[in-house]
């Protein structure tokens, strides 16, 4: 082991890690730090500064006191394993409807009911879901009904809307490994900075805004098309077309199904009919543009007398300008093209990078497309028809609860997404409605802070209510606010994670809460390393990417148990970091101080460490099957592992084998 830094940095303790000096599978570590508490095996991890002995769950203890690993379970064919906890699915995270009367818990525990297990709520309460007790509801448990026990419980994650929760989904007996007490995610959405918290504080949910190409069709296309009549050629007689079958020189007889006639389909017409009165006649009539392999029909329609050489004409811009409303096409030119040549042609660069009036006519408009790109059918564009206004800085009163730019700051206008995303620089901040003559937003509208803009799409978070996107970040990730020398609204909600933990813990270990250490300390470091597009002084196309400590893994060397947020240190006593239990997780510095194969089990475990947040989605630390530090979104579902700390001074005996283990000596 080696000395480390205590979590506020001030300890001058020797630190011990119990680790070893490879990466073998039953290395001597794992072979030798083997605990027996309570009814549990534990692995040591390392000393603690006031020389205490941290612990990681390691699995139930076998009927003759013995340890084991999750490769060697056949002993618990006359004692098996307690039932375990787990989510629906890869992830149990989804939105559920939660209006009326429920009855709401603060934890559960599961039970046998007459052999067949199921969860009971306890320290319930009933609440009716709304846009005023919500906040109430967050981090409880409830089986969706007034009852207090059920075989399906959900965790009551974050706000949807006002009859919506985004929730976690639990069920009784998944087959959880022996190194695990469940499977859980680590919360129950991810669109939001603040759920990479063990517990969080306010949320901001980051969304998307699509910009993205529509289409237009230039030529039609029909999936799958039915049994019709097909002629290789086709008469006009004033007011319909008539199918000429060629080896006839009449009206064809007889349909055909599109399996048979597809690969010979070109250059055919069809009424898209199949009636055998006016099957062969129509107004109007579909000249099929090419043979089809994969069920599509192309075509295009043909009405008074037109026939398949039909042209259309665009008229096109290489630029364009907007005067108010109004958008006028410059370097304008015509394009003409038979449309029956489309099928083929598509590809060709004249069709793609213009600019067209909606009508593909006129040279000024309201509404006008820049075309990005074509296929065998459509042309893809994006629409320019709205101004936004981005600014650097904003200025929020909180009287009326208005926004307005900072007018000392920049104002940058975009009402060409496609090519103006890209020069919004450090202006982060809209809203829609913007006055730009008197520079306001509206009474009551929000503000939209950016954090990342592509050609297609913005990303945001709706600010109201505060002044700026800083002041949004320390809501979500370290707030510390007193209010008559009282803390209030720090870390309110608890992660789907902890709430799986505690429950655990009280049903298990609160019997032997003399023998845990009431003041160790679970450090969920969210500490910012790098902004990106989060700071306003950030670019919105470069690094998107909110990056905390352990974006990057430390070395084994260099990592440390510094906390530096007071309330990202969860104790038993810390008012700005509360736990309920003295149990929770282990850091990402705690798993890289220890080689892999003394944290491989074989499975994907959760760590307390936040990763990032990219795009719209949070992102924790796990530990992988073959025992490194990864990460996914913290809806993902892995095994929990509790984490405790033994005082100083509690006795055991054994030799740390799994034969032999360790057995902290208890009266309880």
């Amino acid at each position: 082991g080696a000395a480390v830094d205590t979590p506020d940095g001030s300890g001058n303790e020797d630190v011990c890690f119990y680790t070893t000096t490879s990466d073998n599978r039953n290395s001597d570590a794992e072979q030798n730090a083997n605990v027996i508490f309570g009814d549990y095996c534990w692995q040591i991890v390392r000393t603690t500064a006031d020389g205490g002995v941290k612990l990681l769950y390691n699995g139930p203890k076998t009927n003759d006191n013995k340890c084991t690993s999750d490769a060697d379970t056949t002993n618990y064919s006359s004692n098996p394993r307690p039932s375990s906890i787990g989510v629906v699915g890869t992830s149990g995270t989804q939105n559920t409807t939660m209006s009326g009367n429920k009855l709401y818990g603060t934890s559960f525990e599961i039970y046998d009911d007459n052999g067949t297990n199921k969860f009971r709520l306890k320290n319930t309460n009933t609440y009716n879901w709304s846009d005023s007790t919500y906040q109430n509801i967050i981090g409880k448990y409830t089986c969706l009904n007034t009852s207090d026990t059920c075989t399906t419980l959900y965790y009551v994650g974050h706000y949807q809307s006002a009859t919506q929760a985004s929730t976690e989904k639990y069920t009784i007996g998944i087959n959880a490994h022996y190194s695990q007490i469940g499977t859980s995610s680590y919360n129950a959405y991810y669109d939001s900075p603040a759920l990479v918290g063990y517990m969080y504080n306010d949320v901001y949910r980051v969304t998307s805004k699509s910009f993205s190409t529509t289409s237009s069709s230039v030529i039609n296309i029909q999936s799958s098309p039915s049994a019709y009549y097909y002629g290789d050629d086709v008469s006009w007689d004033g007011t319909y077309y008539h199918l000429i079958d060629s080896s006839t020189n009449q009206a064809p007889t007889t349909t055909s199904t599109w399996a048979d006639i597809r690969s010979s389909v070109g250059g055919k017409y069809t009424c898209k009919s199949s009636d055998s009165t006016t099957g062969t006649s129509c107004t109007t009539v579909y000249y099929i543009v090419a043979n089809s392999t994969d069920s599509y029909m192309y075509s295009i329609p043909l009405s008074n007398n037109e026939n398949k050489d039909k042209q259309v004409t665009w008229t096109y811009g290489t630029g364009i300008t907007k005067s108010g409303n109004t958008y006028t096409l410059t370097g304008t030119n015509t394009l003409t093209f038979k449309l029956a040549d489309w099928y083929t042609d598509y590809a060709d660069s004249k069709y793609k990078n213009i600019y067209v009036c909606d009508d593909f006519t006129s040279t000024t408009c309201t509404i006008a497309r820049f075309i990005t790109n074509t296929s065998s059918y459509q042309e893809m564009h994006s629409v320019l028809n709205y101004t936004y206004y981005f600014a650097s800085d904003i200025n929020y009163d909180s009287n009326t609860n208005t926004y307005s730019y900072d007018t000392n700051g920049t104002i940058v206008e975009v009402y060409d997404w496609y090519h103006q995303y890209n020069t919004l620089n450090n202006n982060h901040y809209m809203c829609e409605n913007y006055d730009s003559v008197n520079n306001t937003c509206g009474a009551n509208n929000p503000i939209y802070y950016t954090n990342y803009t592509d050609n297609a799409q913005m990303y945001y978070v709706i600010l109201e209510g505060v002044p700026n996107i800083e002041t949004a970040l320390v809501n979500m990730l370290s707030k510390n606010t007193t209010e008559n020398s009282q803390v209030v609204t720090v870390n309110r909600y608890n992660s789907a994670i902890k709430g799986v933990i505690d429950s655990w813990y009280e049903n298990n270990l609160s019997s032997l809460s003399n023998y845990i250490d009431q003041m160790s300390v679970y450090c969920n470091d969210r500490t910012i390393i790098y902004y990106g597009g989060w700071s306003k002084t950030g670019s919105t196309t470069s690094n998107y990417t909110l990056q905390f400590k352990y974006k990057n893994s430390p070395s084994k060397t260099n990592a440390t148990l510094t906390c530096p947020n007071v309330t990202d240190r969860f104790s038993k006593t810390n008012e700005k970091a509360l736990l309920t239990y003295p149990v929770g997780l282990l850091s990402g510095a705690e798993r890289v101080m220890m080689y892999s194969g003394y944290v491989r089990t074989g499975q994907n475990w959760w760590l307390g460490s936040p990763n990032s947040f990219r795009n719209s989605a949070a992102y924790g630390l796990y530990v992988s099957p073959s025992g490194s530090n990864y990460t996914y979104f913290v809806i993902s579902s892995h095994g929990l592992r509790p984490a405790i700390v033994l005082k100083p001074g509690v006795e055991i005996e054994g030799l740390g084998t799994y034969e032999e283990p360790y057995v902290v000596k208890t009266t309880s």
